[in-house]
């Protein structure tokens, strides 16, 4: 484990509690979330070679393609239920953030590039079974 992989670990570990109780809310948790994640998906893998590389490319272009249309069903969705909470349109929550759009694509992407590399390490008669 690279120690880029380490304060991304340590940067979401310790970020979270301290983003839940910031008081100002100038620093949300999705932020810390956010850069622990960059941390991990960009740092160098055991082999990095140009399949992982391309791997990454890969779960990141997906990730990033869903992402926008989810974010936008979101977004429809908040608002839509923080309407009919809110007693005034000034009122209303925060709704998706950049951050959070950014922390969940980036999540997405480390899980689709650790399972697509799975699948690439599997020996082809275990899978076409």
């Amino acid at each position: 484990m690279t120690a880029l992989k380490i304060y991304g670990i340590l940067l979401i570990v310790i970020g979270i509690p301290f983003g839940i109780t910031a008081l100002d809310r100038l620093l949300p948790v999705s932020y810390f979330i956010a850069a622990g994640l960059l941390m991990i998906f960009f740092s160098k893998e055991r082999i990095d070679d140009e399949r992982i590389q391309q791997l990454k490319m890969k779960a990141l272009f997906t990730t990033m393609s869903a992402g926008l249309g989810l974010t936008f069903l979101a977004y429809v969705v908040l608002r839509s239920i923080n309407r009919d909470l809110a007693p005034a349109p000034h009122d209303l929550h925060r709704l998706v953030s950049a951050w959070d759009f950014l922390a969940g694509v980036l999540g997405l992407s480390l899980i689709l590039f650790h399972y697509w590399r799975w699948q690439d390490a599997r020996p082809a008669s275990a899978a076409k079974s």
